[in-house]
């Protein structure tokens, strides 16, 4: 059997990860906010994380849940959007308290795989999309 047949090895690095963690903190503290950032491995393991001094308490469990819901392949509040009209899959989303369908979370993809996810939490919902989507064009030019 190809090793492809087997498993699929597209992991986001531990170093990228740090990487992306720095680029939220530089982008929060130009702003002045405290946040919470995490990034997660394609099947949803915690790879870095960060809790910046002042953040709210709530954005540590917040960025990985929405990291988590990014893993489906489109930023955390395109997926809310998208699960807008449709009550029984929202309903199935809302239940489970390893997602979260506010903005904040971005997949992370490199040569059309997805390989992780960053989630921003602590600050407004458009700062939080903000700095997510930032940090990730900086990871990736």
């Amino acid at each position: 059997m190809s090793e492809s047949a087997v498993y699929r090895a597209s992991l986001v690095s531990h170093r990228a990860a740090l990487t992306l963690l720095r680029s939220v903190e530089h982008l929060a503290s130009q702003q002045q906010l405290a946040v919470c950032a995490a990034v997660v491995d394609a099947v949803g393991v915690t790879r870095a994380f960060i809790a910046m001094d002042g953040a709210a308490a709530i954005a540590q469990t917040m960025c990985v849940q929405k990291a988590k819901a990014s893993l489906l392949g489109m930023p955390s509040a395109e997926l809310g959007d998208a699960l807008a009209g449709n009550t029984i899959h929202l309903s199935s989303f809302a239940a489970n308290p390893e997602l979260s369908l506010m903005g904040g979370g971005v997949p992370i993809v490199v040569d059309d795989q997805l390989i992780g996810a960053l989630g921003v939490g602590g600050a407004s919902v458009a700062q939080d999309i903000d700095i997510a989507q930032r940090a990730l064009a900086s990871l990736l030019e």
